[in-house]
């Protein structure tokens, strides 16, 4: 009993779970874009009829996923000096651990000529393959996640195929079918770079598992709650982009126009805990007929 109370905590039992309203660092409290300048013209959405509750761990996830490495292609640390640095017998292999951002990286020395008869099907089969081998069962990536990179040491993204020497695949993470997002927004928790014989050159891994215990779960608030909840200031930004895709500060004379809603889930560090948020999406205007950029919001999907 003490066991499962443990697990538990009463506020998180199902009967009066919340979610809070976080901040996002990059935009710290921002509300700066008035209430009466929030346009929803939503796409239909129905949400389930349950949702999860989960206990979440990333710092354990990413022992483990060291432990797997090092195991896996016999790492071993040349000093202790370098406690987060392992190498291989013959130095080709090597894995790198970053304490302050979390990030894993693996990186193999292999030849990496250009690509020949470039197939993303494959590269994104053996990319997965290989991380299955991990034993990271969460992640998922989709053809539009393949993207091709030409150059030696520091590859740059190119559209052109005859000119690549890399695929990479870039992965994400999800829960009962929902994506899982984390905050602040992490691009890929897991992204794989692959030679021309579909071999992995580096693998780098920001958050590529949690520790998920279900808790109990939920009935989600409605769309038109969650959108009532918008307009009493209950959101965060959670991108806010111009044209060219790099960050733009919210503005009080900023029109915000959301027209997708879906349900995801928020990795909450601090708490231990993943909790499903709903994500708007839009565009921003301004004096102009034409959207400035993109925005996108989260706001609980439990709670009042």
């Amino acid at each position: 009993g003490i066991y499962l109370r443990f697990l538990t905590p009463k506020s998180l039992l199902p009967t009066s779970a919340v979610a809070p309203v976080v901040n996002n660092p990059l935009f710290p409290g921002d509300k700066s874009v008035k209430t009466e300048h929030l346009n929803f013209d939503l796409a239909p959405f129905t949400p389930p009829a349950k949702v999860a509750l989960y206990t979440a761990n990333n710092s354990l996830s990413t022992q483990n996923l060291i432990s797997t490495l090092t195991s896996k292609f016999s790492l071993t640390s040349p000093s202790p000096q370098l406690s987060n640095y392992w190498v291989s017998l013959d130095s080709t292999t090597t894995l790198a651990f970053s304490p302050v951002t979390n990030i894993v990286s693996l990186n193999h020395q292999l030849p990496s000529p250009l690509l020949v008869s470039p197939d993303k099907n494959k590269a994104l089969n053996t990319a997965s393959d290989f991380l299955k081998t991990l034993g990271l069962n969460q992640l998922s990536a989709t053809i539009q996640d393949v993207t091709f990179l030409s150059g030696g040491d520091e590859p740059t993204s190119t559209a052109d195929p005859k000119l690549a020497h890399y695929y990479q695949i870039n992965f994400h993470l999800s829960v009962d079918n929902f994506p899982i997002l984390f905050n602040p927004k992490i691009i890929s928790p897991a992204s794989v770079l692959e030679n021309s014989s579909y071999q992995a050159v580096k693998a780098v891994f920001s958050a590529a598992n949690l520790n998920l215990t279900a808790i109990g779960n939920n009935s989600p608030l409605s769309v038109d709650q969650a959108v009532a909840n918008i307009k009493a200031n209950q959101y965060t930004f959670y991108e806010y982009l111009d044209r060219r895709g790099l960050n733009l500060l919210p503005k009080y004379n900023h029109e915000l126009f959301f027209t997708k809603i879906s349900l995801v889930y928020l990795y909450l560090p601090d708490q231990s805990r993943l909790l499903p948020y709903y994500l708007l999406s839009g565009d921003i205007r301004y004096d102009e007929p034409s959207p400035i950029g993109t925005v996108q919001i989260l706001t609980p999907a439990i709670g009042k």
